[in-house]
């Protein structure tokens, strides 16, 4: 059994233009159907903590810009729900990169340790070895391309995806 992937980018809660917060996605079925969201936020100066919602639906989720698919993964969506529920939320021995801790770096910590596992059923897109470069990848090529187009009025798909179930989904 192949559990289906996404990784989510929400508009900040500050509503600031090319900032986003980030979380993982797991579906079972269609995206219209409920979901589990995996993401942390900021819990103090320096402390995360998990912020996870099972059974979510997407189309009712404030602030969502957009969600890229990843490659499936080959493994029971409930190993994958319990990795991810029990992934440390802090920064623990993580390298640092790019800025400061944040749920972008918890999500590519995330996708690498998956892919370490070889849970992905093809390598995904970008590249996901190097934190900096994926970070650069997933924030530039698909979140911030889509925003700016969204803002612009474009109806590229390449650029702005198209609406599945709700949601808008770019290209893998």
């Amino acid at each position: 059994m192949s559990t289906s992937v996404y990784l989510c980018c929400y508009i900040s809660e500050h509503g600031l233009f090319g900032l986003y917060h980030w979380a993982i996605v797991l579906a079972r079925g269609r995206l219209n159907q409920p979901v589990s969201l995996y993401s942390i936020t900021q819990a103090g100066l320096e402390k995360w903590k998990q912020t996870h919602k099972i059974d979510a639906i997407l189309f009712k989720e404030r602030d969502i810009l957009a969600l890229v698919p990843l490659p499936r993964l080959n493994v029971p969506f409930e190993e994958v729900a319990a990795f991810l529920s029990a992934e440390d939320p802090e920064r623990g021995n993580s390298l640092h990169f790019h800025k400061t801790w944040s749920s972008a770096q918890w999500i590519i910590r995330c996708l690498q340790r998956m892919n370490s596992f070889g849970w992905f059923t093809t390598t995904p897109a970008g590249n996901l070895s190097d934190r900096d470069d994926y970070y650069e990848y997933m924030y530039t090529q698909k979140a911030l391309r889509c925003e700016t187009a969204l803002k612009a009025r474009a109806t590229f798909p390449d650029y702005v995806g198209e609406i599945v179930d709700g949601v808008r989904l770019l290209r893998p």
